[in-house]
């Protein structure tokens, strides 16, 4: 009897550790959706940046441009460029819902 107690805390550990998982997601399931955007929809564009494929194609080159120029710009100034963050780029309300907190736009998520 002794041997099954071990094994029965860790299994309620790990089961209360899944249940806090899912709340948190089922609560704020942005940061999740972000983090998994890889296996979404979204159309990799570069390394680290996602486009909603209902982008058109001029629009998507604008803001690759634009993402390009930013880089450059800092990396003049700092420099070396530490981070890679990965960049979402959405217009539609399902996208924004899935991907932004309270539908706003200019989020950051730290993971």
């Amino acid at each position: 009897m002794k041997s099954k107690k071990p094994i029965i805390i860790i299994t309620a550990f790990l089961s209360f550790l899944l249940l806090m998982l899912i709340v948190v997601y089922m609560i704020n399931p942005q940061p999740v959706n972000t983090m998994m955007v890889e296996f979404s929809s979204m159309e990799k564009q570069g390394k680290h940046v996602y486009v909603e494929p209902d982008i058109s194609e001029v629009t998507t080159t604008i803001l690759l441009n634009d993402f390009e120029q930013s880089r450059e710009r800092v990396s003049g100034f700092f420099e070396d460029l530490k981070d890679n963050p990965t960049l979402l780029f959405v217009q539609s309300p399902h996208a924004l819902e899935k991907y932004a907190q309270k539908n706003r736009t200019g989020q950051t998520y730290y993971t």
